[in-house]
This record gives structure tokens, sequence and C-alpha cells, in this order.
């Protein structure tokens, strides 16, 4: 599990480019991709572990999954079946499908691809809140 906690720092979050020489910079800019990659780590393992567990039981919504459902299936016209009660699994599955993995069978979710569907994510649940609160 370490061993993956560090491709992620070094192949996601590419932590070997950082161009930082103020040591205490370094150090906080360390902590902060540290805790990025733990993150993923995390929804990775977790959802291999525990992916049949109920979204709402888990640090996401299913507002979320709605979120990532609207946009693939309406603005990318990929073809998924909602489940009536998305698990973190499909989650998972929605977040790797936006970081460009094609989840094949028999294969696990990958970090790297949760990686970039999380930041694509986050964008799209950022603009989702402003435009709803903008009416």
């Amino acid at each position: 599990m370490i061993e993956r906690f560090h491709y992620v720092l070094k192949r996601a979050r590419k932590i070997e480019d950082l161009q930082i020489v103020n040591s205490s910079a370094l150090k906080n800019a360390i902590i902060l991709q540290s805790w990025l990659a733990c993150r993923i780590c995390s929804l990775c393992y977790e959802a291999r572990v525990n992916g049949e567990q109920p979204l709402q039981n888990t640090q996401f919504e299913e507002q979320d999954y709605n979120i990532a459902y609207q946009y693939l299936t309406t603005i990318k016209k990929n073809k998924i079946t909602k489940p009536a009660k998305p698990t973190l699994l499909d989650f998972a599955r929605l977040i790797a499908i936006l970081g460009g993995s094609n989840l094949q069978k028999n294969r696990p979710l990958g970090v790297v691809a949760l990686y970039r569907g999380q930041q694509v994510f986050e964008n799209l649940k950022q603009g989702y809140l402003l435009a709803k609160t903008c009416g």
C-alpha cells in the first residue's frame, strides 16, 4: 500500500517536478501533496474492499454521484445505467471514467485515473454549486 502511495505522489501528483527552493514552502507542498495522494489511495482501496456500501455511508453524497452521472451521460454521451441506490464502487467507477479509464473487466480501478477523474469531478461540482447558488 505504501508503494501505491508513493506511486500516486510521483506519477499523479508529480511531486518530483516541484521547483520550490524554500525549505518551509517545500515542506508545506509535500504535506499537501501527501494529503491529496492519501485521499486518492483511500478512494481506490475503499472501493475495492467496501465498494458495495451505500454512498451515503461514505464521505460522498448521492448528489456527487448525480453530478458525475449527469455530466457523463448528457455531455459525454456515455451509456451508463444508473443504479437505484449508488454504491461507493459505482461512484468510484464514474470518477475513473472522468479520469479517462475504460474500465477493463477483471482489472481494479487505477489510482492515476481516479486522481485525474477526481480533479475533473471537483471542477464539475464547483460549477454545479455555483450555478445552483446563482439560480
